[in-house]
């Protein structure tokens, strides 16, 4: 069976006090887990500066090609006009499948359409993958029905909603399940989410919809594959090879 983690972080320096390992250190974490491939964005500084973690990820994605599919990240508060340039290098000069924003960290509403629009435009006409965080931290700022807002105006636009929609936050769970309902370009990875949130999605999405993440650094990546063993008991083993891995190699193209 192959295995996927969804949802990890690497830096362009190693500091595990401040949550950031660099991608040798990931690929040990991995290793000792039996994980065959990850999705590594960037674990951005204070100063929330996005060019090295970018170039960081790139590299170790040229290292390691049949283990990193390398995941950019932007953050559009460091202006819009700048961010695109690095959205173009992250694109055309890292070949990444995938960007990353993140709204609770870096303080603005996802759907805005003056400030991340701009972005998911570019993306949506070149089939890059959006993946946006979600969580108790900013509901407000990163709620699923923002996604969903986004979900419904780019609709070629694959959307990779992570943490099931809120970090132990029960009322968005049932939010992120309602958007992807209604919209079938949003994929849920359940990264952090509460267990009973990752089966009801399951359940009510299918086995298709949902995968697995651990959020390694932040999440013992052990921690996180014992959770999701135990909630997968009671599925197939088809539908636990979907969420496990088969569903992100597709999502992918891997």
């Amino acid at each position: 069976m192959i295995v996927i983690d969804g949802d990890v972080h690497i830096s362009s320096e190693s500091d595990i006090n401040q949550n950031k390992i660099t991608s040798e250190e990931l690929l040990k974490i991995m290793e000792e887990n039996q994980v065959d491939k990850a999705l590594p964005s960037p674990k951005l500084s204070y100063t929330r500066q996005v060019k090295d973690d970018n170039k960081a990820i790139a590299e170790a994605q040229n290292k390691y090609p049949n283990k990193i599919i390398g995941v950019g990240g932007i953050n559009p508060r460091l202006g819009i006009e700048s961010s695109l340039e690095e959205l173009n290098i992250c694109i055309k000069k890292y070949k990444f499948k995938a960007i990353k924003f993140n709204g609770a960290r870096d303080d603005y509403y996802i759907d805005d359409k003056e400030l991340t629009y701009p972005f998911f435009e570019e993306m949506s006409s070149k089939n890059i993958i959006l993946i946006l965080h979600s969580g108790a931290d900013e509901p407000d700022k990163t709620h699923p029905w923002r996604v969903a807002r986004i979900a419904k105006d780019f609709p070629n636009l694959k959307i990779q909603m992570n943490h099931l929609g809120g970090v132990r936050k029960p009322g968005l769970y049932e939010a992120a399940i309602e958007a992807a309902i209604k919209h079938n370009n949003i994929f849920l990875v359940g990264s952090e989410a509460d267990p009973k949130a990752i089966i009801k999605a399951i359940d009510i999405l299918g086995a298709e919809r949902v995968a697995y993440g651990s959020d390694t650094p932040f999440v013992l990546m052990n921690v996180a594959l014992a959770i999701y063993e135990t909630i997968l008991r009671k599925y197939s083993n088809s539908e636990k090879e979907l969420v496990m891995g088969l569903n992100l190699k597709r999502l992918y193209n891997l």
